[in-house]
């Protein structure tokens, strides 16, 4: 498994669409630095501390633009071997489906949760050169620690992304289907509704805000882990059932 997922950074080095990823990541970050800078551009007096920049930067990441981000990486990850026609070469390795299987999700663990860090840390470095205040050891083990959780309950509701280009093939139908959970995270979020919608209920439930709704955890957490298993299973069972192409 560790050769796999060696395999697979050697692949990235050869790829645009990590270093674009990562320029996706830092737009958040980066977006609303200029437009804290802006206010205190305009006011001299005005402070704003870091706890404050992680909490609206959250909101964005996890809720709206994430989403999108993690649709294209599991695009990439799981079509590309379609793309570029080199899944029949790594499956004549000793290596089975199901292990494949597991070490492109592992893989695509590890880009999510990169990512998160990325844009955790962005907006320390912006926040630094901009003049944000505030930032302990305190807040920051407390706000790093949020962002991963949210990057994992995240992650787990991503696999029917995957399911869709093992089955289409294309980046295109994960990126508009990304697309369209963004869009309805923004007309769901805040309402009755969002417990149940997983890439909500994931959000509220990571940071707390379920107490505020008519459902409990265990519900939102059971939501999130049934589409887990049955974007898994799905992506398992095409890949078995179907022969590989050439």
């Amino acid at each position: 498994m560790i050769t796999f997922i060696e395999t697979e950074f050697l692949k990235l080095k050869r790829s645009k669409i990590f270093f674009i990823t990562i320029l996706g990541a830092l737009f958040v970050p980066f977006m609303l630095s200029m437009g804290i800078a802006y206010q205190l551009w305009q006011s001299p007096d005005y402070v704003f501390y870091f706890k404050d920049g992680f909490e609206v930067m959250k909101q964005f990441l996890f809720v709206l633009f994430g989403v999108e981000v993690f649709a294209i990486v599991s695009a990439y990850l799981f079509g590309r071997e379609y793309s570029e026609r080199t899944l029949k070469s790594i499956l004549t390795t000793p290596i089975s489906k199901i292990k494949y299987l597991c070490g492109k999700f592992l893989m695509f663990f590890i880009w999510t949760i990169l990512l998160v860090l990325i844009s955790y840390f962005g907006l320390i470095l912006f926040g630094e050169v901009i003049g944000i205040k505030g930032l302990t050891f305190g807040i920051f083990s407390e706000t790093i620690t949020s962002y991963l959780y949210n990057g994992v309950l995240l992650f787990l509701t991503m696999t029917p992304f995957a399911f869709f280009a093992i089955w289409i093939k294309s980046l295109v139908p994960s990126m508009i289907a990304g697309g369209v959970v963004t869009v309805g995270s923004m007309m769901i979020y805040g309402r009755e509704l969002t417990p149940l919608f997983p890439w909500t209920g994931s959000f509220v439930l990571a940071n707390g805000e379920i107490s505020q709704y008519a459902y409990s955890e265990t519900t939102t957490f059971g939501i999130i882990l049934a589409v887990f298993i049955i974007g898994f299973v799905l992506s398992y069972v095409y890949l078995y059932k179907t022969d590989t192409p050439l």
